[in-house]
């Protein structure tokens, strides 16, 4: 059966575990309209990361980050920052690299960077430990490793 983009629910648990993989390379794509995968995640192979998604994938899946994080107690300005970081608002009027950001699918590595930007507020709102950051998570461990 095919995924209703238009009723694409995520939730912020799912995005707080595709993104707390060991390297946290590759996209995020739609399994179910409410859970994620992960896809074009080889590290040493970089040849066989040939997963396409299609624009309205990416796009419902962007949406979809942005109102798990907004469910989650993340403010107005935050939640603005990230749409144009995503590609889903102009960084300013004459923003050249909107549509090249829309395009580009969701990566784990951004939804990681952006929940540990965030984590203190969304646990504040969801409950202590509802998003671990990169620190807890990978205590110890090289960052070079880890990228």
């Amino acid at each position: 059966m095919p995924i209703n983009l238009a009723n694409v629910n995520v939730s912020i648990a799912q995005f707080q575990n595709i993104a707390t993989g060991k390297y946290n390379a590759g996209e995020v794509k739609l399994a179910s309209e409410t859970t994620l995968v992960k896809v074009n995640d080889h590290v040493s192979r970089r040849g066989m990361n040939t997963v396409p998604l299609s624009h309205e994938e990416v796009l419902a899946v962007k949406n979809a980050f942005v109102r798990a994080l907004s469910g989650g107690g993340v403010g107005a300005d935050e939640i603005a920052r990230v749409r144009r970081e995503l590609g889903l608002a102009p960084d300013s009027a004459a923003d050249r690299s909107l549509a090249q950001r829309a395009l580009k699918p969701l990566t784990r590595q951004q939804i990681r960077d952006i929940l540990d930007r965030n984590a203190g507020t969304i646990n504040a709102h969801e409950g202590a430990e509802t998003i671990r950051t990169s620190q807890q998570i990978y205590a110890g461990i090289d960052e070079r490793t880890r990228r």
